[in-house]
């Protein structure tokens, strides 16, 4: 078998489900149902039936919702206004 790690290239980080969700904060249902959908990356297989996924499209995903609450007003969907608004009545 030939090594297929390119000189130039950083060695990829592989990470197992429990680090994946501590990262994104997501159960593990719906990182499965993400996955169904395309909307978060395959896991890579490493054996029969252990998982893990690149770090490095983890990231990417995490830095994909960012942006998203970037370009959509940081994400604010008004709850907090609305619950000072009816503290400051109290």
């Amino acid at each position: 078998m030939e090594n297929v790690q390119d000189e130039n290239r950083p060695v990829e980080r592989l990470i197992r489900i429990g680090e994946v969700k501590r990262l994104t904060g997501v159960s593990t249902a719906t990182l499965y149902r993400k996955i169904s959908a395309k909307e978060f990356p395959r896991p890579v297989r490493l054996g029969v039936a252990a998982r893990a996924w690149p770090l490095s499209e983890v990231q990417d995903w995490i830095a994909e919702r960012i942006a998203v609450r970037e370009h959509h007003g940081h994400g604010d969907t008004g709850a907090g206004k609305n619950r000072a608004l009816s503290n400051a009545g109290a």
